[in-house]
């Protein structure tokens, strides 16, 4: 049942499909824990965001009003925004300097 939760995250760009799967982990975790935040009435704001985004092992985090967001799991980014307290994701590879952009 678990499995069946966990769709495909949307690809941007020429992804490596070998990171894939590392990058999918990552969405669903923090899917899952900013729809916590949410239900427990925690506003997810860039702080808030910041935060997580961190805890979960990203780094190059940037986050931008929205919020919008974008980090890195060393091998590609995940960017997505929280409009209206639901998230978006998308797995796109990095920059040329091994950077993210949201």
């Amino acid at each position: 049942m678990l499995e069946a939760n966990n769709k495909p995250v949307p690809t941007r760009g020429a992804v490596k499909p070998s990171v894939i799967p590392a990058a999918e982990n990552c969405v669903h975790l923090l899917s899952m824990r900013f729809s916590l935040l949410a239900a427990g009435g925690k506003a997810l704001t860039e702080p808030t965001v910041r935060a997580e985004l961190l805890d979960a092992g990203l780094t190059g985090v940037i986050v931008d009003p929205g919020p919008t967001f974008a980090a890195s799991t060393g091998q590609a980014c995940v960017v997505g925004t929280l409009a209206a307290g639901t998230p978006t994701f998308a797995i796109t590879p990095l920059a040329g300097d091994g950077s993210c952009r949201s």
